[in-house]
């Protein structure tokens, strides 16, 4: 021994007596102050009782303060040494297995949680080598509250290749080990087991979204819903084109499904289609195969247009008369485009003929003459709304026509030979040729042979006259 090793810092002794360990936290060789435990055992030699010295374990860093605390199980084959100044105070304890030779530590350190918690200020084995430690500073619940751990040393590892022998069904399998102590006491086999699920099944998904028809424009919000067949084991990620990569999903609680919100007036977004995917693995690890479900969204940047019609050539007819409307739009809509009709309809569906053509009937019964302006409204599966002007006007005329009647004879005073052409000129447009009569039985609701379109004098000149 030398100078300032301060052996005897622990000290401990197996239940036979046999075995005794002795802490130095100053000791250790070739001039370092590592720490130390040296391990003696007791014999008689030459009918003396002596303690001989065996072995050391020495620590491993200057100021360490490894060998402060010490412990040798009731057995005396098991050794537990702290060091509780280690790493900045965070400690640790190493636990070794001794044959009477040699020490040989069993597993890794176990360390402290933080630093200055001082684990390892306080080691003892069990006479079974059940290890308790002590971190009298550690912090985890509120100011030096202290922790002690509990450790087990006697284990035995295997290592388990699933499919090793190739790859068993899906299913539950079990572990149970069997085993009899030195003294030969057999483990009851079964008592204690590990269960283990093989699931060699990827994961489905099922894709749903908050629009009907993931026709969408720019300035919606529509929300992703990703639902898993199974728990996953981080959360899923989506990909829309363009617009985001592998973005993690927000899970719904109690649920395997994720949501992602997208906010389609956020960024520039360019008319076309765009498809989301989703990625994810489960417990086991079995990945989802991203793309083989996906949503297809269709972005429109477009206002409709449209082309109003009815089924009445100049658009004028009589009070009472029914008439059809039909606005063609030039791209599907949405149910319930609406129409006004001046002061007779206002803003009423109307009938879709397809998902392009709608039609309203209208019966004028009721209705006063005079010029109706018709005007539609409507949104196409994205939700851009018709924004245009087009509309046509019918006129609802109640004035009956007045007419003229000439002829080429200019006193009337005709002969059986003679020929005459007789004109009706009319004050307005007709919608069919009109017939002449002549009494007698000589005709009898003829049809006009020709037709003038255009202007023709009424009546005389009317001169002014002269003072």
């Amino acid at each position: 021994m030398h100078p300032g090793f301060r052996i005897g810092s622990s000290v401990s002794i197996s239940d036979n007596g046999q075995t005794i360990i002795a802490g130095a936290e100053y000791g250790g060789s070739s001039g370092n102050r590592h720490g130390l435990v040296h391990i003696f055992s007791y014999k008689l030699i030459s009918g003396t009782a002596s303690w001989t010295y065996k072995a050391t374990i020495e620590g491993s860093t200057d100021g360490d303060g490894f060998g402060y605390s010490s412990s040798i199980n009731g057995k005396g084959n098991k050794i537990i040494v702290g060091a509780y100044k280690a790493n900045t105070n965070t400690g640790y304890a190493r636990i070794y297995s001794w044959d009477g030779t040699t020490a040989s530590q069993i597993g890794s350190d176990i360390v402290g949680a933080a630093t200055n918690n001082y684990l390892g200020a306080h080691v003892k084995l069990s006479a079974n080598g059940i290890a308790v430690i002590g971190a009298p500073y550690n912090a985890s619940v509120g100011g030096y509250a202290g922790q002690v751990k509990v450790v087990g040393v006697d284990r035995y590892e295997y290592s388990w290749d699933v499919d090793g022998s190739g790859t068993p069904s899906n299913g539950t399998y079990y572990a149970t080990v069997a085993t009899t102590d030195k003294a030969g006491n057999a483990y009851v086999a079964g008592t204690q087991s590990i269960t283990f699920t093989l699931n060699t099944t990827a994961p489905t998904v099922t894709l749903t979204d908050t629009d009907a028809d993931n026709f969408v424009n720019v300035s919606q919000v529509v929300t992703i819903t990703a639902g898993f067949s199974e728990a996953m084991t981080a959360t899923p990620t989506i990909s829309i084109t363009g617009i985001v990569t592998n973005v993690i999903m927000t899970p719904v609680s109690g649920t395997n499904s994720y949501t992602f919100t997208w906010d389609t007036s956020s960024g520039t977004l360019s008319g076309g289609i765009y498809s989301a995917t989703v990625s994810g693995t489960d417990i086991i690890g079995n990945a989802y195969v991203a793309g083989t479900q996906s949503i297809t969204f269709t972005l429109d940047t477009s206002a409709p247009t449209v082309n109003i019609t009815t089924n009445d050539s100049d658009n004028t007819i009589k009070p009472g008369d029914n008439i059809t409307v039909t606005a063609t739009f030039n791209e599907a809509m949405a149910s319930g485009p609406r129409i006004t009709i001046g002061s007779a309809v206002n803003n009423v569906a109307l009938t879709a003929t397809n998902s392009t053509t709608f039609t309203y009937s209208w019966s004028t019964s009721g209705v006063s003459s005079g010029s109706y302006t018709v005007t539609v409204t409507g949104t196409d599966l994205a939700g851009n709304a018709y924004a245009g002007s087009d509309k046509i006007t019918i006129t609802l005329d109640s004035t009956a026509p007045t007419v003229t009647l000439t002829n080429s004879d200019s006193d009337n005073l005709i002969a059986a030979s003679d020929t005459v052409t007789i004109t009706a000129s009319f004050s307005e447009a007709m919608t069919a040729t009109p017939t002449l009569s002549i009494s007698g039985g000589l005709l009898s609701s003829t049809a006009f042979t020709s037709y003038t379109q255009g202007w023709f004098q009424l009546g005389a000149d009317i001169d002014g006259t002269g003072n």
